[in-house]
């Protein structure tokens, strides 16, 4: 038998929620829950190859978001799509980032009050595994 275990130890005074799986689909999708710093944030993993995790959040119109995610461990190669979805199932945002480098988008536009949807997966359907941690950040405006 083989077992890996990984450890990761956070900045002191931060705070990220794991993901529950499964978190698959549409039906499924889990509520973004807010850390200390007023801050909505989950610690996923993309695996195995080919999961997509599904995240919920609460906006109203008029509001701005800023979404952002990086690598969770040194290292990663998680190449992640990352896709914003309004309450009306209009997408807002749709593209690859390389989690190593963290990416975000500041002041996106709410176009409507509701539930919005976001979807974290690899941009490679065959990629995925222990290692392809990551942290989604989303803080409301």
């Amino acid at each position: 038998y083989c077992y890996v275990l990984h450890f990761a130890a956070d900045p002191a005074g931060e705070l990220f929620w794991a993901e529950t799986e499964p978190n698959d689909d549409n039906f499924s999708s889990e509520s973004l829950q807010t850390n200390d710093d007023g801050v909505l944030a989950v610690a996923g993993r993309i695996d195995p190859m080919g999961d997509v995790d599904h995240y919920l959040f609460q906006g109203s119109v008029g509001q701005q978001a800023n979404v952002s995610l990086a690598a969770r461990t040194a290292g990663s190669a998680l190449e992640a799509h990352l896709r914003v979805v309004s309450p009306g199932d209009v997408e807002l945002i749709s593209l690859n980032v390389m989690a190593s480098e963290g990416t975000g988008f500041e002041d996106l536009d709410l176009p409507e009050s509701g539930t919005y949807h976001i979807e974290v997966t690899s941009s490679d359907e065959l990629a995925g595994g222990v290692d392809q941690w990551y942290v989604l950040e989303v803080e409301v405006n």
